[in-house]
Protein backbone atom coordinates (compact mmCIF):
# COMPACT_ATOMS: atom_id res chain seq x y z
CA UNK A 1 0.00 0.00 0.00
CA UNK A 2 1.47 3.77 -1.00
CA UNK A 3 1.68 6.28 1.44
CA UNK A 4 1.27 9.76 0.47
CA UNK A 5 3.09 12.81 2.94
CA UNK A 6 1.77 16.25 3.17
CA UNK A 7 1.18 18.48 5.76
CA UNK A 8 -2.33 19.34 6.70
CA UNK A 9 -2.44 22.86 5.52
CA UNK A 10 -0.94 21.85 2.33
CA UNK A 11 -4.37 19.28 2.08
CA UNK A 12 -6.46 21.63 3.02
CA UNK A 13 -5.03 24.26 0.22
CA UNK A 14 -5.72 22.11 -2.76
CA UNK A 15 -9.21 20.53 -1.38
CA UNK A 16 -10.49 24.13 -0.11
CA UNK A 17 -10.55 22.31 2.95
CA UNK A 18 -11.07 24.85 5.90
CA UNK A 19 -8.77 25.40 8.93
CA UNK A 20 -10.26 28.28 11.22
CA UNK A 21 -9.99 29.33 14.75
CA UNK A 22 -13.60 30.04 16.71
CA UNK A 23 -14.64 33.63 17.66
CA UNK A 24 -12.28 36.36 19.48
CA UNK A 25 -13.54 37.25 22.72
CA UNK A 26 -14.38 40.72 21.21
CA UNK A 27 -16.96 38.92 18.49
CA UNK A 28 -18.40 36.71 21.43
CA UNK A 29 -18.82 38.04 24.93
CA UNK A 30 -19.70 36.54 28.37
CA UNK A 31 -22.98 38.23 28.93
CA UNK A 32 -24.27 36.99 25.24
CA UNK A 33 -24.32 33.55 26.70
CA UNK A 34 -27.95 31.82 27.45
CA UNK A 35 -29.72 28.75 29.23
CA UNK A 36 -31.12 27.76 25.44
CA UNK A 37 -30.30 27.85 22.06
CA UNK A 38 -27.51 26.65 19.90
CA UNK A 39 -24.44 24.91 21.32
CA UNK A 40 -20.92 26.47 21.74
CA UNK A 41 -18.42 23.88 22.09
CA UNK A 42 -15.48 24.40 24.24
CA UNK A 43 -12.32 23.29 25.18
CA UNK A 44 -13.56 21.86 28.49
CA UNK A 45 -16.38 20.27 26.81
CA UNK A 46 -14.20 17.97 24.79
CA UNK A 47 -13.18 14.61 26.16
CA UNK A 48 -12.68 11.03 25.16
CA UNK A 49 -12.89 12.24 21.13
CA UNK A 50 -16.42 13.24 21.54
CA UNK A 51 -18.32 16.54 22.47
CA UNK A 52 -19.57 16.39 26.40
CA UNK A 53 -23.52 17.90 25.67
CA UNK A 54 -23.94 18.32 29.79
CA UNK A 55 -21.74 21.19 29.78
CA UNK A 56 -21.94 22.75 26.81
CA UNK A 57 -22.81 26.52 26.97
CA UNK A 58 -25.62 28.45 24.55
CA UNK A 59 -26.13 31.36 22.86
CA UNK A 60 -29.14 32.64 21.00
CA UNK A 61 -30.03 32.09 17.15
CA UNK A 62 -29.43 35.91 16.59
CA UNK A 63 -25.95 35.58 18.12
CA UNK A 64 -25.75 32.16 15.92
CA UNK A 65 -26.31 33.80 12.48
CA UNK A 66 -23.98 36.95 13.46
CA UNK A 67 -21.28 34.63 13.80
CA UNK A 68 -21.98 31.70 11.26
CA UNK A 69 -19.28 31.28 9.50
CA UNK A 70 -18.06 29.31 12.80
CA UNK A 71 -21.02 26.48 12.44
CA UNK A 72 -19.92 23.29 12.15
CA UNK A 73 -20.67 20.96 10.19
CA UNK A 74 -21.27 16.68 10.16
CA UNK A 75 -17.73 15.20 9.94
CA UNK A 76 -15.87 18.54 11.17
CA UNK A 77 -12.93 18.05 13.43
CA UNK A 78 -12.97 20.77 16.65
CA UNK A 79 -9.62 21.00 18.40
CA UNK A 80 -8.72 22.95 21.53
CA UNK A 81 -6.56 25.97 20.84
CA UNK A 82 -5.22 26.02 24.51
CA UNK A 83 -4.92 23.50 27.24
CA UNK A 84 -5.14 20.39 26.46
CA UNK A 85 -4.46 20.98 22.58
CA UNK A 86 -4.31 17.30 21.99
CA UNK A 87 -8.02 16.64 22.33
CA UNK A 88 -10.16 16.39 19.23
CA UNK A 89 -13.80 16.47 18.90
CA UNK A 90 -15.82 14.55 15.82
CA UNK A 91 -18.92 16.40 15.47
CA UNK A 92 -21.92 14.42 14.18
CA UNK A 93 -25.18 14.64 12.75
CA UNK A 94 -26.30 15.50 15.83
CA UNK A 95 -24.42 18.20 16.38
CA UNK A 96 -24.96 20.06 13.09
CA UNK A 97 -25.33 23.85 13.18
CA UNK A 98 -23.86 23.68 16.54
CA UNK A 99 -21.05 26.32 16.83
CA UNK A 100 -17.19 26.23 17.43
CA UNK A 101 -16.57 28.43 20.34
CA UNK A 102 -13.83 30.65 21.29
CA UNK A 103 -10.77 28.98 22.58
CA UNK A 104 -11.34 25.93 19.87
CA UNK A 105 -10.57 25.53 15.62
CA UNK A 106 -12.28 23.77 13.41
CA UNK A 107 -11.03 21.67 10.66
CA UNK A 108 -13.11 20.87 8.01
CA UNK A 109 -12.05 18.66 4.91
CA UNK A 110 -13.32 18.53 1.56
CA UNK A 111 -13.05 16.20 -1.56
CA UNK A 112 -11.23 13.29 -1.46
CA UNK A 113 -7.68 13.26 -0.73
CA UNK A 114 -8.01 13.22 3.66
CA UNK A 115 -10.79 11.51 4.74
CA UNK A 116 -12.26 13.00 8.30
CA UNK A 117 -12.39 9.78 10.47
CA UNK A 118 -9.14 9.11 8.68
CA UNK A 119 -7.42 12.13 10.13
CA UNK A 120 -9.37 11.32 13.40
CA UNK A 121 -7.67 8.44 14.39
CA UNK A 122 -4.29 9.81 12.85
CA UNK A 123 -4.16 12.96 15.43
CA UNK A 124 -4.50 9.99 18.02
CA UNK A 125 -1.13 7.78 17.04
CA UNK A 126 1.59 9.22 19.91
CA UNK A 127 3.92 10.66 17.52
CA UNK A 128 1.28 12.58 15.77
CA UNK A 129 -0.16 14.04 19.68
CA UNK A 130 3.67 14.76 20.67
CA UNK A 131 4.35 16.76 17.59
CA UNK A 132 0.89 19.05 18.50
CA UNK A 133 1.93 19.57 22.06
CA UNK A 134 5.82 20.26 21.13
CA UNK A 135 4.83 22.67 18.57
CA UNK A 136 2.39 24.34 20.68
CA UNK A 137 3.40 27.68 22.26
CA UNK A 138 3.59 28.62 25.83
CA UNK A 139 4.98 27.46 29.01
CA UNK A 140 1.90 27.61 31.61
CA UNK A 141 -0.60 26.83 29.52
CA UNK A 142 -0.08 25.27 25.86
CA UNK A 143 -1.42 27.91 23.14
CA UNK A 144 -2.21 26.15 19.17
CA UNK A 145 -2.88 28.18 16.51
CA UNK A 146 -4.77 27.48 12.47
CA UNK A 147 -1.14 28.07 11.48
CA UNK A 148 0.34 25.25 13.41
CA UNK A 149 -2.09 22.62 13.13
CA UNK A 150 -1.72 23.53 9.19
CA UNK A 151 1.49 22.46 9.35
CA UNK A 152 1.33 18.85 11.15
CA UNK A 153 2.59 16.53 8.88
CA UNK A 154 0.44 14.17 7.55
CA UNK A 155 0.89 10.14 6.32
CA UNK A 156 -2.19 8.74 4.38
CA UNK A 157 -2.94 5.75 1.55
CA UNK A 158 -5.58 6.14 -1.01
CA UNK A 159 -8.98 7.17 -0.05
CA UNK A 160 -10.51 4.09 -0.01
CA UNK A 161 -7.90 2.51 2.18
CA UNK A 162 -8.19 5.49 4.73
CA UNK A 163 -12.18 4.91 4.79
CA UNK A 164 -11.16 1.01 5.41
CA UNK A 165 -8.81 1.82 8.09
CA UNK A 166 -11.43 4.50 9.26
CA UNK A 167 -14.20 1.83 9.10
CA UNK A 168 -12.61 -1.16 11.59
CA UNK A 169 -11.47 1.51 14.56
CA UNK A 170 -15.20 2.59 14.08
CA UNK A 171 -16.74 -0.42 14.72
CA UNK A 172 -14.86 -0.51 17.96
CA UNK A 173 -15.76 3.42 18.57
CA UNK A 174 -19.81 2.43 17.72
CA UNK A 175 -19.70 -0.61 20.46
CA UNK A 176 -17.92 2.05 23.16
CA UNK A 177 -20.88 4.28 22.46
CA UNK A 178 -23.71 2.36 22.38
CA UNK A 179 -22.17 0.78 25.86
CA UNK A 180 -21.92 4.89 26.53
CA UNK A 181 -25.38 5.30 25.84
CA UNK A 182 -27.20 2.17 27.82
CA UNK A 183 -24.95 3.56 30.94
CA UNK A 184 -26.51 7.13 30.35
CA UNK A 185 -29.70 5.59 30.53
CA UNK A 186 -29.27 3.34 33.41
CA UNK A 187 -27.90 6.66 35.64
CA UNK A 188 -30.92 8.20 34.33
CA UNK A 189 -32.91 5.82 35.47
CA UNK A 190 -31.18 5.45 39.22
CA UNK A 191 -30.71 9.15 39.34
CA UNK A 192 -35.10 10.09 38.62
CA UNK A 193 -35.52 7.45 41.48
CA UNK A 194 -33.16 9.40 43.80
CA UNK A 195 -35.21 12.39 43.18
CA UNK A 196 -38.42 10.70 43.53
CA UNK A 197 -37.58 9.25 47.10
CA UNK A 198 -35.25 12.30 48.24
CA UNK A 199 -36.45 15.59 46.85
CA UNK A 200 -39.97 14.86 46.50
CA UNK A 201 -40.01 12.08 49.23
CA UNK A 202 -42.43 9.96 47.37
CA UNK A 203 -40.86 6.51 48.40
CA UNK A 204 -42.40 3.33 49.15
CA UNK A 205 -44.46 3.73 52.33
CA UNK A 206 -44.74 7.70 52.08
CA UNK A 207 -48.49 8.19 51.96
CA UNK A 208 -48.96 6.77 55.85
CA UNK A 209 -45.60 7.97 56.82
CA UNK A 210 -45.56 10.85 59.62
CA UNK A 211 -43.72 14.56 58.44
CA UNK A 212 -41.51 16.54 61.12
CA UNK A 213 -40.47 19.78 60.33
CA UNK A 214 -40.10 18.90 56.29
CA UNK A 215 -38.67 15.61 56.76
CA UNK A 216 -40.23 12.33 57.66
CA UNK A 217 -40.41 10.50 61.04
CA UNK A 218 -36.74 9.20 61.78
CA UNK A 219 -34.86 11.41 58.85
CA UNK A 220 -32.35 13.43 60.03
CA UNK A 221 -30.33 16.46 58.16
CA UNK A 222 -26.57 17.19 59.33
CA UNK A 223 -23.33 17.89 57.71
CA UNK A 224 -20.37 15.51 56.53
CA UNK A 225 -18.43 17.13 59.53
CA UNK A 226 -20.66 15.27 62.36
CA UNK A 227 -19.74 12.07 60.55
CA UNK A 228 -15.93 13.02 60.49
CA UNK A 229 -16.06 14.16 64.34
CA UNK A 230 -18.01 10.74 65.24
CA UNK A 231 -15.01 8.77 63.28
CA UNK A 232 -17.47 7.76 60.88
CA UNK A 233 -16.70 9.07 57.79
CA UNK A 234 -12.77 9.03 56.91
CA UNK A 235 -11.07 11.79 54.28
CA UNK A 236 -7.98 10.94 52.53
CA UNK A 237 -5.91 13.69 50.87
CA UNK A 238 -3.82 12.00 47.84
CA UNK A 239 -0.29 11.36 47.37
CA UNK A 240 1.93 14.72 47.87
CA UNK A 241 4.06 15.54 45.14
CA UNK A 242 7.02 14.21 46.49
CA UNK A 243 5.30 10.79 47.11
CA UNK A 244 4.25 10.62 43.86
CA UNK A 245 6.37 11.86 40.58
CA UNK A 246 5.74 12.33 36.94
CA UNK A 247 8.27 10.03 36.56
CA UNK A 248 6.36 6.95 38.15
CA UNK A 249 4.12 6.72 35.44
CA UNK A 250 4.28 4.41 33.66
CA UNK A 251 2.03 2.26 30.65
CA UNK A 252 0.71 0.09 33.17
CA UNK A 253 0.17 -1.06 36.34
CA UNK A 254 -2.53 0.09 39.08
CA UNK A 255 -4.86 2.69 37.07
CA UNK A 256 -4.60 6.34 38.86
CA UNK A 257 -7.63 8.48 38.98
CA UNK A 258 -6.47 12.09 38.73
CA UNK A 259 -9.17 14.72 38.02
CA UNK A 260 -9.73 14.83 34.47
CA UNK A 261 -10.75 11.14 35.07
CA UNK A 262 -13.23 12.61 37.37
CA UNK A 263 -17.17 12.54 35.84
CA UNK A 264 -20.27 13.47 37.44
CA UNK A 265 -20.17 10.39 39.81
CA UNK A 266 -18.71 8.24 36.73
CA UNK A 267 -15.19 7.72 35.84
CA UNK A 268 -13.40 9.27 32.76
CA UNK A 269 -10.99 7.17 31.24
CA UNK A 270 -9.47 9.28 28.69
CA UNK A 271 -6.01 10.12 29.76
CA UNK A 272 -5.58 7.14 32.44
CA UNK A 273 -2.57 6.99 34.02
CA UNK A 274 -1.10 4.33 35.81
CA UNK A 275 2.01 3.16 38.45
CA UNK A 276 4.06 0.08 38.58
CA UNK A 277 2.32 -2.63 41.71
CA UNK A 278 5.54 -1.82 43.84
CA UNK A 279 4.34 1.70 44.11
CA UNK A 280 0.28 1.15 44.27
CA UNK A 281 1.73 -0.98 47.65
CA UNK A 282 4.06 1.81 48.60
CA UNK A 283 1.39 4.06 48.98
CA UNK A 284 -1.66 1.61 49.96
CA UNK A 285 -3.13 4.14 52.08
CA UNK A 286 -4.49 5.86 48.63
CA UNK A 287 -5.90 2.83 46.80
CA UNK A 288 -9.55 2.92 46.59
CA UNK A 289 -12.11 0.24 47.48
CA UNK A 290 -16.10 -0.07 46.33
CA UNK A 291 -17.96 2.57 47.48
CA UNK A 292 -15.53 5.17 48.17
CA UNK A 293 -16.40 9.01 46.57
CA UNK A 294 -13.30 10.64 45.37
CA UNK A 295 -13.26 14.30 44.32
CA UNK A 296 -11.38 16.64 42.67
CA UNK A 297 -9.00 19.50 44.71
CA UNK A 298 -8.13 21.64 41.96
CA UNK A 299 -10.65 23.22 39.01
CA UNK A 300 -13.74 21.16 38.80
CA UNK A 301 -14.37 21.21 42.63
CA UNK A 302 -18.11 20.25 41.83
CA UNK A 303 -17.46 16.91 40.20
CA UNK A 304 -17.22 13.15 41.88
CA UNK A 305 -16.80 9.25 41.15
CA UNK A 306 -18.48 6.82 42.95
CA UNK A 307 -15.97 4.13 42.96
CA UNK A 308 -17.59 0.76 42.00
CA UNK A 309 -16.01 -2.65 42.05
CA UNK A 310 -14.70 -2.07 38.22
CA UNK A 311 -12.33 0.55 39.97
CA UNK A 312 -11.41 -1.64 43.30
CA UNK A 313 -7.87 -1.46 43.69
CA UNK A 314 -7.76 1.71 41.72
CA UNK A 315 -5.49 4.48 43.33
CA UNK A 316 -6.32 7.84 43.78
CA UNK A 317 -4.43 10.52 42.36
CA UNK A 318 -2.25 13.47 43.99
CA UNK A 319 -5.07 15.86 43.38
CA UNK A 320 -7.62 14.45 44.87
CA UNK A 321 -9.87 13.71 48.12
CA UNK A 322 -11.39 9.94 49.06
CA UNK A 323 -14.45 10.07 50.98
CA UNK A 324 -14.76 6.49 52.78
CA UNK A 325 -17.79 5.60 54.65
CA UNK A 326 -17.36 3.81 58.02
CA UNK A 327 -21.09 3.45 59.43
CA UNK A 328 -24.34 1.97 57.42
CA UNK A 329 -25.84 5.37 58.41
CA UNK A 330 -24.12 7.31 55.60
CA UNK A 331 -24.96 5.77 52.39
CA UNK A 332 -22.26 6.63 49.86
CA UNK A 333 -24.65 5.50 46.95
CA UNK A 334 -27.20 7.99 48.49
CA UNK A 335 -24.46 10.54 48.93
CA UNK A 336 -23.38 10.05 45.12
CA UNK A 337 -26.67 10.64 43.91
CA UNK A 338 -27.28 13.37 46.12
CA UNK A 339 -23.43 14.97 44.41
CA UNK A 340 -25.41 14.94 40.91
CA UNK A 341 -27.81 17.66 41.81
CA UNK A 342 -27.54 20.48 40.30
CA UNK A 343 -27.94 22.56 43.72
CA UNK A 344 -24.89 20.57 45.23
CA UNK A 345 -23.10 21.60 42.04
CA UNK A 346 -24.14 25.15 42.64
CA UNK A 347 -23.33 24.96 46.86
CA UNK A 348 -19.77 23.50 45.78
CA UNK A 349 -18.57 26.05 43.50
CA UNK A 350 -19.87 28.92 45.91
CA UNK A 351 -18.00 27.21 48.81
CA UNK A 352 -14.43 26.66 46.63
CA UNK A 353 -14.72 30.71 46.31
CA UNK A 354 -14.77 30.04 42.36
CA UNK A 355 -12.12 31.89 41.61
CA UNK A 356 -11.28 33.67 38.80
CA UNK A 357 -7.81 31.35 38.87
CA UNK A 358 -8.72 27.85 39.52
CA UNK A 359 -11.54 26.70 42.57
CA UNK A 360 -9.92 24.72 45.14
CA UNK A 361 -11.36 22.22 47.56
CA UNK A 362 -10.24 21.19 50.91
CA UNK A 363 -11.44 18.31 54.03
CA UNK A 364 -12.88 21.61 55.99
CA UNK A 365 -15.32 22.61 52.56
CA UNK A 366 -16.28 18.77 52.38
CA UNK A 367 -17.12 19.14 56.03
CA UNK A 368 -19.52 21.69 55.51
CA UNK A 369 -22.00 19.70 52.72
CA UNK A 370 -25.05 18.97 54.16
CA UNK A 371 -26.53 15.82 53.77
CA UNK A 372 -29.82 13.60 54.66
CA UNK A 373 -30.32 10.82 56.77
CA UNK A 374 -33.12 8.92 55.97
CA UNK A 375 -34.17 6.19 58.09
CA UNK A 376 -32.61 2.66 57.68
CA UNK A 377 -35.37 0.77 56.00
CA UNK A 378 -35.37 3.29 53.30
CA UNK A 379 -31.57 3.49 53.13
CA UNK A 380 -31.97 -0.52 52.46
CA UNK A 381 -34.16 -0.33 49.92
CA UNK A 382 -32.72 2.56 47.70
CA UNK A 383 -29.79 0.58 47.81
CA UNK A 384 -31.00 -2.82 46.51
CA UNK A 385 -32.54 -1.21 43.58
CA UNK A 386 -30.12 0.89 42.61
CA UNK A 387 -26.63 -1.67 43.35
CA UNK A 388 -27.87 -3.71 40.12
CA UNK A 389 -28.34 -0.62 37.94
CA UNK A 390 -24.82 0.30 39.26
CA UNK A 391 -23.72 -3.06 38.56
CA UNK A 392 -24.56 -2.83 34.93
CA UNK A 393 -22.77 -0.03 34.32
CA UNK A 394 -19.70 -1.00 36.21
CA UNK A 395 -19.79 -3.83 33.54
CA UNK A 396 -20.54 -1.98 30.71
CA UNK A 397 -17.50 0.24 32.08
CA UNK A 398 -15.73 -2.58 32.33
CA UNK A 399 -16.50 -3.86 28.84
CA UNK A 400 -15.78 -0.24 27.15
CA UNK A 401 -12.26 -0.55 28.54
CA UNK A 402 -11.53 -3.85 27.19
CA UNK A 403 -12.63 -2.41 23.60
CA UNK A 404 -10.48 1.02 24.27
CA UNK A 405 -7.72 -1.66 24.99
CA UNK A 406 -8.24 -3.52 21.65
CA UNK A 407 -8.25 -0.35 19.97
CA UNK A 408 -5.41 1.56 21.28
CA UNK A 409 -3.30 -1.65 20.22
CA UNK A 410 -4.90 -2.23 16.54
CA UNK A 411 -4.58 2.17 15.78
CA UNK A 412 -0.77 2.00 15.17
CA UNK A 413 -0.74 -1.44 13.28
CA UNK A 414 -3.23 0.17 10.84
CA UNK A 415 -1.71 3.55 10.42
CA UNK A 416 1.46 2.43 9.53
CA UNK A 417 0.50 -0.16 6.93
CA UNK A 418 1.74 -3.52 9.22
CA UNK A 419 -1.79 -4.64 9.00
CA UNK A 420 -3.19 -4.74 5.40
CA UNK A 421 -6.70 -3.79 4.29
Amino acid sequence: MKWNRSTLGEIAKRTSSVIQTGPFGSQLHQHEYEDEGVPVIMPKDISGGRVLEESVARISETTAERLNRHRLNPRTLVVPRRGDVTKRAFITADQDGWLCGTGCLKIELKGDVLSPEYLYYFMEQEDVVSWIRQNSVGTTMLNLSAAIIADLPVAYPDFPSQSRIASILTTYDDLIENNRRRMTLLEESARLLYREWFVHFRFPGHESTRFSNGLPEGWERGHIGDFIDQGAVDLQTGPFGTQLKASDYTEDGTPVINVRNIGYGDLRPDKLEFVPEEIAERLSVHLLRPDDIVFGRKGAVDRHILITQAHDGWMQGSDCIRLRSLTEQVCPVILSFAFREPSHHDWMLTQCGNKATMASLNQSVIGRIPILVPCEKIRSEFQVYTRDLLNQIANLTSQNQKLKTARDLLLPRLMSGEIEV
